[in-house]
């Protein structure tokens, strides 16, 4: 009796396999170049299997994208044994790190009018969200309820930094340590602007 060469897998870890494939194949090819089809065939499953955990690639390609989202938010995690600054500047390390290796996706989420369509949006700014709300609540854990006008500077700071590494990926011409101390020191000029002030700390080397 012949064995069935596909591998069983728990249905979530099916999905995070098909999601790490497809991630792949996106990575290397165009949207409309990739097809659930293709999908299947680099996992070593049938179309139908595909369709029935995503329904659609449309949705299929969401699901990347908000996967993507979660995952960034998770390995920036700050740590909390580090203090207040040097969390910020390996925060900032660990947020490089994963654009740089996932660069084209995120400038095409961000930069391209794919990048605009409503739901793709949602998440990114979703994304956006919960990565300025750990912020301020890091700093209220530090210093106290954080007023109107420093709340509202940790939104602008996460945007600057935003930009400051899109730029960066569009046009690499100075190193990623440099971007770090440069987002770094931009995201503490902002709150200080507003009045809010860390402890003394230096930048990690």
């Amino acid at each position: 009796m012949s064995k069935n060469p596909r591998t069983r897998l728990h249905p979530v870890a099916r999905r995070e396999e098909l999601l790490r494939v497809g991630h792949q194949l996106f990575l290397d090819k165009p949207y409309d170049a990739v097809s659930l089809a293709d999908v299947a065939k680099a996992a070593g499953v049938s179309a139908g299997l595909v369709y029935h955990y995503f329904g659609s690639k449309r949705a299929f390609a969401m699901e990347l994208v908000r996967h993507k989202a979660e995952t960034l938010l998770a390995v920036t995690e700050p740590d909390l044994d580090d203090p207040p600054q040097a969390r910020l500047f390996r925060s900032l390390e660990k947020y490089i790190g994963f654009l740089e290796a996932n660069g084209e996706k995120f400038l095409q989420i961000y930069r391209s009018p794919a990048g605009l369509a409503p739901d793709v949006r949602a998440i990114a700014d979703g994304a956006f969200l919960a990565h300025s709300n750990r912020m301020s609540a890091a700093l209220e854990a530090e210093s106290g309820e954080l007023t109107d006008h420093q709340r509202l500077a940790v939104h602008g700071a996460v945007t600057c930094v935003m930009e400051l590494c899109l730029n960066w990926l569009e046009d690499p011409k100075i190193s990623k340590a440099e971007l770090r101390d440069l987002c770094g020191q931009s995201f503490l000029a902002v709150l200080a602007a507003a009045g809010w002030e860390p402890p003394g700390q230096n930048a990690p080397d």
